[in-house]
């Protein structure tokens, strides 16, 4: 497990050993990111039941502003801060040791919101349209932000939740990733209306464009059409 690309390149993250912690794997988390895009300079970015913090540190080292961490698990806490010191961001990460549910309600209280959402919940247990429901009601989502959450193939969120629809969906295996933002013309159900994920009024990072079109939050390129992949 390691960092792909940016200014960590290269880096061996730590990963506990046992089957507790279940990093997302280097091949998905590149096909991730060539979806999201090149451009990460500003953009703030939330990683929920982070583990080793994989997602998040790939979102630091291309050039997001700064990412929050939640996790509690002891082990994946560990390699997690491990993982930040040795990529050098210490600056721009925090980590909230706590569960998802108090995390987000923290940050909801104090009004932040962020343009890309990752979310890693276990498997199997119900946790993806809670997750899901929790980010929506805590209103952490800026109304062009996107949520990046993976799951098996058998618990795809739903196609639309309050307002949030599913734009793209990757499966690799038994792994599937759903990329969920807000359509344009709904509004968003969460954050301040032109709140960009910087805590400012700002440029359009994620969401729809029209009909089953996509843009993602990292992407500088034209849109590109909806679309499920199976990878055996």
């Amino acid at each position: 497990m390691r960092i792909i690309s940016g200014e960590a390149k290269g880096k061996k993250l730590y990963s506990p050993k046992g089957r507790g912690v279940r990093p997302t794997a280097d091949r998905i988390k590149e096909a991730i990111f060539d979806i999201l895009g090149p451009e990460w300079r500003g953009i703030r970015a939330l990683d929920l039941f982070s583990g080793t913090g994989s997602l998040g540190l790939e979102a630091l080292s291309r050039g997001a502003e700064r990412v929050v961490f939640v996790e509690r698990s002891r082990p994946a806490l560990n390699a997690l801060n491990k993982n930040i010191s040795l990529c050098g961001f210490g600056a721009r990460a925090r980590v909230m040791a706590t569960s998802v549910s108090r995390a987000l309600a923290l940050i909801g209280k104090r009004g932040e919101s962020f343009g890309i959402i990752f979310a890693d919940p276990p498997y199997g247990k119900g946790w993806v349209e809670k997750t899901i429901e929790e980010v929506l009601r805590n209103r952490v989502l800026s109304r062009d932000g996107m949520i990046v959450i993976e799951h098996t193939p058998r618990e795809s969120p739903p196609a639309e939740q309050s307002g949030l629809i599913a734009l793209r969906q990757e499966t690799y295996g038994e792994t599937s990733i759903s990329f969920l933002g807000f359509g344009r013309d709904r509004g968003q159900g969460g954050a301040e209306a032109e709140k960009d994920g910087r805590g400012r009024e700002g440029k359009r990072l994620a969401g729809v464009d029209s009909g089953s079109e996509t843009y993602c939050p990292a992407r500088r390129k034209e849109p590109r059409a909806l679309e499920s992949r199976v990878d055996p």
